[in-house]
């Protein structure tokens, strides 16, 4: 069985800091669109299909 760190030591520095910048940049954009769709629902007053219209578009 491999250990976890002797996986990681496997990987140049910079492979893996791309893997967690892109961990990260995944997870902001996740959030983004339900952010998006509460944002136009309750400030623009618009409903929740025309909010899911327009971000599919």
């Amino acid at each position: 069985m491999i250990s976890p760190t002797s996986f990681l030591q496997r990987y140049p520095r910079v492979a893996l800091f791309f893997l967690v910048a892109s961990f990260i940049n995944s997870s902001g954009s996740a959030f983004m669109l339900p952010l998006t769709t509460l944002y136009v629902h309750t400030i623009l007053q618009r409903s929740m299909t025309e909010a899911g219209f327009v971000l599919m578009v």
